[in-house]
């Protein structure tokens, strides 16, 4: 029991923010444009709206496994200015861009 306890709480303190799964998608999801270089440093723009908030999520997929969904801490609840936004996430060179997932939120 004791065993199971530790690897709970394990378990628990490695997910704290990640999620495993995406809030539903918005209708209003401009598309994102990624490029990567051999230095492992990623650019995602995307064209934004002022009425909304942006959050980018990523996922990197392990071996045969499916991967864990982290909202990036540079790119949450970027509130829309109606130009192109830019940010930066980095990589270990050699290794494949993430999946990028863009989530808009409505400005109340």
């Amino acid at each position: 029991m004791k065993k199971y306890l530790i690897f709970l709480a394990i378990s628990a303190f490695a997910l704290a923010g990640c999620v495993s799964t995406l809030p539903k998608e918005s209708d209003h999801t401009p598309a994102l444009r990624i490029a990567g270089n051999a230095e492992g440093l990623i650019t995602i723009e995307w064209d934004t709206d002022p009425a909304y908030y942006y959050t980018v999520y990523s996922c990197q997929e392990k071996r045969n496994k499916k991967g864990v969904l982290r909202k990036l801490p540079q790119a949450t609840s970027i509130r829309g200015t109606g130009k192109t936004i830019t940010i930066h996430d980095r990589v270990r060179p050699g290794t494949p861009i993430p999946q990028y997932r863009l989530l808009p939120k409505k400005i109340n």
